[in-house]
Parts: C-alpha cells; sequence; structure tokens
C-alpha cells in the first residue's frame, strides 16, 4: 500500500523504468557554458568600472580610494579573490564592492554601499531598462513556449545603475549619476 493513501498511485517502479529506458536517448538542449571565460569577462568589466569611478573622483583630493582585496564564492565559479573599493569623502565612507557575476538579468553586479544605504550598480545590455531573461518550455525535443520577457535588445555589455526592487528600472551610469549615487548612500545634501 502505498505512504499516500489519500492520493492513488499512478505511476508504479515499472512503469518508471520504462519511462527511463524510452528517454534514454533524451540529450539536454543546454548551451554549455565557458566559465573560465566568463569569470575573465567578469574580471575585466569589474576593472573597467574601478577605472571609471576612479576617473570621476580623480579631481577631488578631498576624496581617498583605497582598494581591498575580498574572496567571492559562486557556485559556477568557485572561489577567487578581487578587489572592492572603499571611498573615504571627508570622514564619510563607501564601498563598492562586486556581489557576482551570475545573475538573472545580466553579467554582474557591483553594491555601493554607504551608512544611508545602497545602491547597485549592474552590467547588463546596453540597451536594456529594465530586467529581462528568455525562456523555453519543452517536452523531449518539442518546444511548447517560447518567450521573452521585457525583451533582450542586441548589442553590448555597459555598466547601470539600478533602481531597488521590486520595479527595477536601469538608469545610465555617468558622472552626474554616479555622484548622485554616492550622495544618496553617504547622507550627502
Amino acid at each position: 500500500m502505498s505512504h499516500f493513501q489519500c492520493f492513488p498511485p499512478t505511476m508504479s517502479e515499472k512503469t518508471f523504468q520504462h519511462f527511463l529506458k524510452a528517454n534514454a536517448g533524451v540529450k539536454e538542449n543546454e548551451p554549455k557554458v565557458d566559465w573560465n571565460r566568463t569569470r575573465e569577462e567578469w574580471l575585466i568589466a569589474l576593472g573597467e568600472l574601478f577605472e571609471q569611478v576612479k576617473g570621476f573622483l580623480s579631481k577631488y583630493e578631498e576624496v581617498k580610494i583605497d582598494e581591498e582585496p575580498i574572496q567571492l564564492a559562486e557556485s559556477q565559479l568557485g572561489t577567487y579573490q578581487v578587489s572592492r573599493l572603499v571611498l573615504k569623502v571627508r570622514g564619510l565612507k563607501a564601498t563598492l564592492t562586486p556581489v557576482g557575476t551570475i545573475i538573472v538579468g545580466g553579467k554582474g553586479r557591483v553594491d555601493l554601499a554607504g551608512m544611508k544605504g545602497t545602491m547597485r550598480f549592474v552590467l547588463v545590455n546596453e540597451h536594456a531598462v529594465s530586467p529581462a531573461f528568455g525562456f523555453s518550455l519543452k517536452i523531449g525535443d518539442k518546444v511548447i513556449e517560447e518567450g521573452v520577457h521585457h525583451g533582450v535588445p542586441e548589442g553590448g555589455f555597459v555598466w547601470k545603475i539600478a533602481t531597488p526592487p521590486p520595479k527595477i528600472r536601469y538608469g545610465p551610469l555617468n558622472a552626474d549619476t554616479f555622484f548622485d549615487a554616492l550622495l544618496t548612500v553617504i547622507g550627502g545634501e
């Protein structure tokens, strides 16, 4: 007798074995990801973001910038070392800390955090205005439904500033938006 007395048995072990045998040739059609390349591209993008931020701040003697090594651990990439930037502005401090490259709808996230909050910097498609992801529903080799939520336009990836959830929107990262984000997280007026 089944352990689930309220549910009548619909498939026996023999039926399950038959299913496995019948589907022995079915292979997953997921694209293979080159995780070493993913990590290398992520590290390059981080370096570019940090250089951009240093460029925004370079003309201000009142700003001190330090780099500190940190460890990131991601399921597919393992544990690896990156840097975070520590920004000190007249007694106020903010950190620009990498979160990871395995994120939904993008290729990476870095948080700018201070005593008054956190702003998210995301590496996303240059045309993206909000998170996007594609989906495909398959049974065996037959595609039942495909779609893209919010559309994923063609193009390269750039750093943008994201609004907080739940209605996430992306804005450009430039000197003005960076300084606005910095003042927001450190409590500047």
